[in-house]
């Protein structure tokens, strides 16, 4: 019976850097070190103790489902950093381009009164017919000027217009992805605010697009949305609007285990409480699929 490994197990996650001079490792070679982690062209390789040697063999979809995720947290922190330092950076732009003109006191010209001269007598002057009123013409207003923009300010507005058009992103995944592309900041927060997109709408749409493709329990879809950099209120909005069969997400999770590798009942309920699915859910999806 395969072993379920943990959450809580402790492994020693090692990315080598691609090199002319190593030879990359494969199963059934010489390691150093149990527990020790290596991908190699998509295959992850796991470091363990056999027949008295250190060999490297084929990591299992478990070991290989923790490797992934480990190197997801080291992706989002990164993530994280270029977010802050891009915030940082558009506040002291902004603070720059502050200007505060002081007001200037204007002293009023002294007023000197105008002597007052008795007027003549004017003898009445005949009756006039008043001339027919013409209506002023309409005042038009003047259409306002929009200001022209830089060839590569006007690049990175199509771009985010591009990104949005093909998936769900929120304002700091968007803005990392034009930071990305190699845009200044000043373009980048131009261009996304250019967008006026509906932040909730697009958690919604990110939410649903991670529904189609794999099985998720509340919690971990909530995880995902908050990494995707939407806010909390967003991604809750987001996934309720899923309007999700939770219990049958289970199924779908534990038929996808059971694909890829052979579990005992209590091994696959484990499983998809790591998963974060309640315990009455993992119990019917191991009941479903025939354990």
């Amino acid at each position: 019976m395969k072993k379920l490994i943990s959450a809580s197990l402790t492994f020693s996650f090692l990315i080598f850097m691609p090199s002319t001079f190593a030879e990359a490792p494969k199963i059934g070679g010489v390691c150093t070190k149990v527990n020790q982690f290596q991908e190699v062209k998509s295959t992850v390789l796991v470091c363990a103790s056999s027949k008295g040697k250190k060999v490297w063999r084929k990591a299992n979809p478990v070991e290989k489902s923790l490797f992934k995720k480990e190197k997801t947290r080291i992706a989002q922190a990164a993530a994280e950093k270029i977010i802050s330092d891009a915030k940082a950076e558009a506040e002291r732009i902004l603070a720059a381009a502050k200007v505060t003109t002081a007001p200037t006191a204007v002293t009023p010209a002294p007023i000197t009164p105008a002597p007052i001269t008795p007027a003549p007598v004017v003898t009445p002057a005949p009756v006039v017919t008043p001339a027919p009123v013409v209506t002023p013409a309409p005042v038009v207003t003047p259409a306002p000027v929009t200001p022209t923009l830089s060839v590569s300010r006007t690049n990175a507005v199509r771009t985010a217009a591009s990104y949005l058009s093909s998936s769900g992103f929120s304002r700091p995944r968007l803005i990392k992805q034009l930071i990305y592309e190699g845009y200044s900041m000043e373009d980048v927060i131009y261009a996304v605010d250019a967008q006026q997109a509906d932040w909730r709408a697009n958690a919604v749409r990110t939410g649903a697009s991670y529904l189609s493709s794999s099985g998720f329990s509340r919690s971990r879809l909530i995880k995902q949305l908050t990494y995707e950099g939407y806010s909390i209120e967003d991604v809750i909005y987001a996934v309720d609007a899923q309007q999700a069969d939770w219990r049958a997400n289970a199924v779908r999770t534990a038929t996808s285990y059971l694909r890829s590798s052979g579990f005992s009942r209590s091994s696959l309920i484990r499983q998809l409480l790591y998963e974060e699915y309640s315990l009455e859910d993992s119990e019917f999806a191991a009941t479903s699929v025939g354990l």
